[in-house]
């Protein structure tokens, strides 16, 4: 009975804050534009520049409504308190191994973004290895990726700014904490590979004006020597021909072959090149056409297992052997 007068005290709420919402206006531009032959019309554009004079108005403006209507709800606290209570509960992620120790992350109940913690066996005294609330004064920073070496001896991980899609790099020595040197910055859509003393990874060049405005063209592969500078950088593979390329740099867990993934903006679909690391400088291709998704999944010496939905509606495993070049 009690659930059904708060629902009815809430409907009744809303059909009488309804009634009294008055939304501000939002002008129009004659804004047309001609695509292949047709015409858009474009009238809200000027609400694209979110640093404008006009648009900071019209968003005080929407907030100031919204605001008003979540803050007259008269049970609204209740349901605040009530939900916090549910929250405030330790959770738990599932360990991995870190070289010969051991990462987890942790959250207290209510923090904001959970902590990488580290301890020397699944029975050692944790210790806090990266706290993602502490990465900025306001909060916003976050932890978008972790990247153990191979041999665990470093933990490289990204951060992002603000909710961007734009990731700076940074390492730390697992035994002891300590960070490098080492920071890269402009990166996006790119994890690290780890290869001896250093990583292949992905990233744009500088951009020019308006960062979270401009275009992402020309992403080009490089690979990282720890202790050097990102301007040091040997690069590894571009495509001036093709400036929405994106591309994925991963090595096989022996080290012994780099694989290239090609990707056109947003398609599902990915080319996939390999280069042998011992013997070979140049990417030769084993899938040159965009027709299915083709991942690695492992390797033993010189045969690549393949998942895809090539032929496989629900996926298949596929042994290629590179020594042939084909599969």
């Amino acid at each position: 009975m009690k659930t059904i007068l708060i629902f009815l005290t809430f409907v009744s709420f809303v059909a009488t804050t309804q009634a009294q919402l008055k939304y501000p206006d939002t002008k129009k531009n004659d804004v047309k534009e001609n695509y292949h032959g047709k015409e858009i019309v474009d009238p809200y554009r000027w609400l694209e520049d979110d640093n404008a004079d006009d648009t900071k108005a019209w968003v005080e403006a929407q907030n100031k409504v919204t605001q008003g209507y979540l803050g007259n709800i008269p049970f609204r606290n209740k349901l605040k308190n009530r939900f916090t209570e549910l929250f405030n509960y330790e959770k738990y992620g599932q360990p991995f191994k870190a070289g010969k120790y051991f990462m987890f992350y942790k959250n207290d109940g209510l923090q904001e973004q959970s902590i990488l913690y580290i301890q020397n066996s699944l029975t050692g005294e944790p210790s806090v290895f990266i706290d993602p609330n502490k990465l900025s004064s306001d909060g916003t920073t976050s932890l978008s990726g972790i990247y153990i070496s191979n041999d665990g001896k470093y933990c490289g991980y990204a951060i992002s700014k603000g909710g961007s899609d734009w990731n700076e790099f940074f390492v730390k020595e697992v035994e002891t904490g300590k960070e490098l040197t080492d920071h890269l910055e402009w990166i996006k859509f790119s994890g690290m590979s780890w290869y001896k003393d250093g990583f292949f990874y992905s990233a744009y060049d500088a951009p020019t004006g308006e960062v979270l405005k401009g275009k992402n063209e020309f992403q080009k592969v490089f690979y990282h020597k720890l202790g050097t500078k990102q301007s040091e950088d040997k690069l590894i593979y571009e495509n001036k021909a093709n400036p929405e390329e994106i591309y994925g740099a991963s090595v096989t867990d022996d080290e012994k072959y780099l694989l290239l993934y090609v990707m056109e903006g947003s398609a599902r679909h990915n080319l996939l090149y390999y280069k042998d690391l011992q013997n070979g400088d140049k990417f030769i291709p084993l899938v040159d056409k965009f027709e299915a998704t083709y991942t690695a999944v492992g390797n033993v010496g010189s045969d690549l297992f393949i998942s895809t939905y090539k032929n496989a509606p629900n996926y298949s495993i596929e042994k290629w052997n590179l020594n042939e070049k084909k599969h």
